[in-house]
């Protein structure tokens, strides 16, 4: 029997109303050698039901099911039965452009690259508006040739993407060599996935063209609950940061990492509701800052003189 080209693993958790449109974008992709992973993560809507009802109608449509453990485990169940050669995630309430796998794919193969990053836009729902995010892939700091390594960025490493995973395609054998899975965590469950894989490839590819669509008014997506797991990116970011020592990596890493824990740190806690806002204050002036090495170095070291500014402000703040 031959084997798909690329896996796409779906984890779904009640989105009933969005989950058609995120399938049908999938089905009726150019690249028709795929296979459809779709993990059922414990929902209480009729999500299976819809997933049923496709998978009568599209054999390459697989259904796993699992109790409620949160998106990361569910990609992981996916990547454990994948049997393609390059692996593709997508959140069930966003959905990509009919090109976007053939592009991707393209892209690795003509450049022999370890990972293909395309540009994403934000879709609004309720108003049916596209907004092009200018964060997701900041052109400005990527080599102009093509592919380049992770070594190549000089500046910001961190910066260069938006570290989910549905804008990506990757291999499974790089995946697999390098032990790699999705954190068990309800948030940020992407971050030590993607950037461990993207710093250990020696060819990364980046397409201009916006090939898929993130909602962002999904009152019951994860991103709109942080409140309630508002610790997990500090979890995420530690964990990042032991990969690269143990990679020989952190050296060269090291400024780049610091600056992005601080404004990630910054983030969010200036975009958190108040109540948890005060909690996540505290662990950053008792414990987070400093194990980040944020607290130990100097102004000049902070690529943002205002991030620098801040931190100082809310070590003081009571």
């Amino acid at each position: 029997m031959k084997t798909a080209k690329i896996s796409v693993i779906i984890p779904i958790y009640n989105t009933a109303q969005y989950l058609r449109q995120c399938l049908d974008s999938v089905i009726h992709q150019s690249l028709k050698d795929i296979e459809i992973i779709c993990v059922d993560d414990g929902s209480t809507d009729n999500s299976l039901q819809i997933l049923q009802e496709y998978a009568k109608k599209d054999k390459r449509i697989i259904i796993l099911q699992q109790e409620n453990q949160g998106a990361g485990v569910a990609r992981n169940y996916g990547m454990k039965v994948a049997t393609a050669e390059y692996l593709s995630f997508l959140d069930s309430d966003d959905f990509f452009e009919p090109q976007f796998l053939y592009r991707l794919l393209q892209a690795i193969e003509e450049n022999n690259s370890d990972i293909a990053v395309c540009h994403s836009d934000q879709y609004y729902t309720s108003s049916n508006r596209y907004l092009y995010d200018i964060f997701a892939v900041q052109d400005k700091l990527l080599p102009k040739q093509q592919p380049f390594s992770s070594r190549d960025i000089e500046h910001k490493f961190f910066s260069i993407f938006i570290w989910w995973a549905w804008d990506k395609l990757f291999k499974k054998s790089l995946v697999q060599s390098l032990h790699l899975d999705f954190m068990p965590l309800k948030t940020t469950n992407d971050l030590f996935f993607v950037a461990a894989y993207t710093l250990k490839s020696d060819k990364i590819s980046v397409i201009p063209d916006i090939l898929v669509h993130h909602r962002k008014d999904n009152a019951n997506s994860l991103e709109a609950t942080r409140d309630k797991s508002y610790d997990n990116f500090y979890t995420a970011l530690l964990a990042l940061r032991d990969f690269m020592i143990k990679e020989n990596m952190f050296n060269h890493f090291e400024q780049d990492f610091v600056n992005y824990a601080l404004s990630f740190s910054l983030w969010h806690l200036e975009t958190l509701s108040s109540d948890t806002q005060f909690m996540l204050l505290n662990s950053l002036q008792q414990y987070m800052l400093k194990n980040l090495g944020c607290l130990d170095k100097s102004e000049d070291y902070f690529y943002d003189n205002l991030h620098y500014k801040k931190m100082i402000y809310y070590m003081n703040y009571k």
